[in-house]
Order: C-alpha cells, then structure tokens, then sequence
C-alpha cells in the first residue's frame, strides 16, 4: 500500500507516518499545494496512492480544496481513498468533507489502534488477512532457519569426514582390484 500524509505540523505528520510505515510506504509532504503536486506525480508515473490522509487546516490552500481538487482530476477514474484529519469534531466540517468526496474521518491525536480501525473501514487492510500472512511469513522464516541449520551441519560432518581422512589415510578404504 502507498499513503500520501498531508500535514502540516511536524509531530503530528511524524506521529501520523511512524503508525502507518507498519502497514505502507509512506510519502510526506506539508502544504496543498505539494499534496496536489505529488499525487499529480504520482498519477503520471503510474504508481497512484491507495490513501491519502489528508489534514484539513493547511497553509495555503485547504484541505477541502486539495480533496475537490483531486476529485476533480480524477473525473470518474480510480478514485484513491481520502481520510480527511483534524483536530476539530465539529460536524459541518464532517459534513463538507463527506459531500466534497472524502471516504472517512480521523479526528487527531492519532493513535494505532484508530488509524488501523479507518484502514480496515476503508478496505485497505484486513487483521485476519494480515494475520496469516504473518503466521506464513514465521513459518517461512523458520523453515529457511532450519534449512540453513541442516545445511552447516552437513557441511561441518563432511568437512570433519575430509579432515580425518586427511590426517588418517589408512582408514580410508582400499579399492578393490576389478
């Protein structure tokens, strides 16, 4: 998964980025105006964000602004997911981002436990999907540990078998005449 943070105040985005670098790659930018420009980049380099978490009280122009300027841009086209942040629970803002096309609402301070409950809201994640996956990957990991494990022990047995057949010629067996 690939997110966009919009937000302007630092702990908040350094907050916001060190939640999700668990479940996506994330790309951080502090203004609309940069939002606009890299989900533009992002688009044109065929590699569009999955989610953006976008906060609405930014420098410049708004994140009302960015949110119907992508909308707009998309024009009908795959539509990234857009989880519209504030620190305000105030319902006209709820309200006006819903009807300028946001998908969910987080109302900071963020928390894991928050931003994973909007993730598996908004389809991008899937606790039990993850937990496979995990319980796979640790089943991998430990048959590539016993492998490796095997694999020096054979190696330390046959190393040890040249070594003694270097030091004890004799013991090796005689072939026979045919």
């Amino acid at each position: 998964m690939k997110v966009l943070i919009v937000e302007d105040i630092t702990i908040n985005l350094k907050l916001l980025e060190n939640i999700l670098k668990k479940y996506a790659k994330c790309h951080t930018v502090k203004s609309g105006e940069e939002a606009i420009k890299a989900y533009k980049k992002a688009l044109k380099n065929d590699t569009p964000y999955d989610l953006i978490c976008l906060d609405i009280q930014l420098p410049g122009i708004s994140g009302f602004d960015v949110l119907q300027e992508i909308r707009k841009i998309e024009n009908g086209q795959r539509k990234v997911k857009i989880l519209m942040t504030t620190s305000s629970a105030d319902t006209d803002n709820v309200r006006k981002a819903i009807t300028y096309g946001c998908d969910s609402y987080l109302i900071k301070p963020y928390n894991p436990h928050n931003v994973e409950e909007q993730l598996t809201k908004l389809k991008l994640y899937d606790p039990e999907v993850a937990a496979m996956e995990k319980a796979e990957k640790e089943a991998q990991e430990r048959a590539l540990k016993e492998a490796a494990r095997e694999k020096a022990e054979k190696e330390a047995k046959e190393k040890e078998e040249q070594k003694d057949a270097e030091e004890n010629p004799e013991n090796e067996e005689k072939e026979e005449p045919q």
